[in-house]
Formats: structure tokens, sequence, C-alpha cells
């Protein structure tokens, strides 16, 4: 097994379905099923970017990584794909987190 450095850093990508119900902002991580509701969509990207990264850090503290992932149910992928090609033209498609996590919406925010 491979030395790692204390303070390596390393990232993955994400599904993240991003949206506002009525004055809250719905942060949906789908691989792992996780959800961070907030008054601001920063507010929102942070909890959730927090509640993922504590979920990983779990699961390897305890060994447990055989249930990590956890996928949102299919209605939720659904939506984010249906938003994903109607509004592929209208939203970049950027990370919304540059470090340690990456984390990509391409669902627009209604």
């Amino acid at each position: 097994m491979a030395n790692t450095k204390k303070n390596e850093t390393h990232s993955f990508d994400v599904n993240v379905l991003l949206k506002k119900e009525d004055d809250l902002f719905v942060a949906h991580c789908l691989e792992f099923d996780i959800v961070a509701v907030a008054e601001t969509e920063e507010q929102a990207k942070k909890d959730l970017k927090d509640l993922v990264v504590a979920q990983i850090e779990y699961a390897f503290a305890n060994d447990n990584l055989e249930n990590l992932f956890h996928p949102a149910p299919k209605s939720v992928w659904e939506e984010y794909f249906g938003r994903n090609e109607s509004n592929k033209n209208s939203q970049t498609k950027t990370p919304i987190f540059t470090t340690d996590l990456i984390m990509k919406t391409y669902a627009c925010i209604v």
C-alpha cells in the first residue's frame, strides 16, 4: 500500500441538483442522497460539501466503505437529467467547489 501524506488532498466529482423551493435553496448530492437546505445558494453548497465530507470520513473511520454510496431515488436522477437536458444551452457547467471535493451541478435553479 502506498504511503499517503497527512495533508494530501484527493478530489472526485459528484452530481448535485441545486434548486430553489419557496424561499430556500436545496442542494442534493445524488451519489450519496444527502440534502442541504439553506437561505442562500452559497450556504446550501457549503453545508452540502460539509455533509458529504463527513459521510466520507465516517465511512473510512469505521471501515464501512461498502455502504459509502447510497444513490438518490430514481425520480431525483430523472429531475436532474431532465433539467440538464432542457437547460444545457442556458447553464454553464462549472464546479461548485474547487478544493477537496469537486461537486458539479448541471441543473438550473428554479
